[in-house]
């Protein structure tokens, strides 16, 4: 399997500037009627992903690419269509996670710690299983299995799923198949990130 690339930025709403995207960005952000809060996330997403992919393909070769949306939600990078991205944001916190290989399909979330409160009243009410993570590595890597299988937040109403501790981070398992996740843990937060053919 191809090794999946993470990169965390921390973008405060003044980074969120849209002449900083590519000219299909500003396209696609002006046709999908986002309200402020909403469009300056999905700058920020765009700037930090520019900043993962500069340190992956350079300067010059990042600033010819666009990552846009596709009609299911998921990111689709135009310009190096062999390299699957995804994104996710948090507050001020903005993972990217970057495989190159066609066919991949990756996923990445980023929760933060103070959400301790919530995650504790909404993980009990879930079809879940997991053994020896804490509750940000169990969400994360929940979001990030939705994200790679490409399923709403509603699946996690209708799954029965096992989410437990591996060598290298996670292990979720639902209908039989699995995927293998890897963790990065933060003062302020805890990511989890992974990809699969698909």
């Amino acid at each position: 399997m191809a090794a999946v690339h993470l990169e965390i930025h921390h973008l405060p709403p003044a980074a969120a500037r849209e002449e900083l995207l590519s000219a299909a960005e500003r396209a696609q952000l002006s046709s999908m009627g986002l309200g402020p809060r909403r469009r300056s996330e999905w700058i920020s997403g765009r700037l930090a992903a520019r900043r993962a992919l500069c340190s992956r393909f350079g300067e010059a070769a990042a600033t010819s690419l666009s990552l846009l949306v596709e009609p299911d939600g998921a990111p689709r990078l135009e310009g190096k269509e062999d390299y699957a991205v995804s994104l996710s944001h948090d507050g001020d916190y903005f993972a990217v996670a970057i495989a190159e290989r066609a066919g991949m399909r990756v996923g990445v979330d980023v929760c933060l710690r103070k959400h301790e409160a919530r995650l504790r009243r909404i993980l009990p009410r879930l079809r879940l299983r997991g053994a020896g993570l804490d509750v940000f590595a169990q969400w994360a890597a929940l979001e990030c299995f939705l994200k790679v299988r490409r399923l709403g937040v509603a699946a996690l109403l209708d799954t029965a799923l096992t989410v437990e501790a591996d060598a290298r981070g996670a292990k979720v398992s639902a209908d039989g198949c699995a995927l293998l996740l890897t963790f990065l843990s933060h003062p302020d937060f805890v990511a989890a990130w992974g990809g699969e053919l698909a």
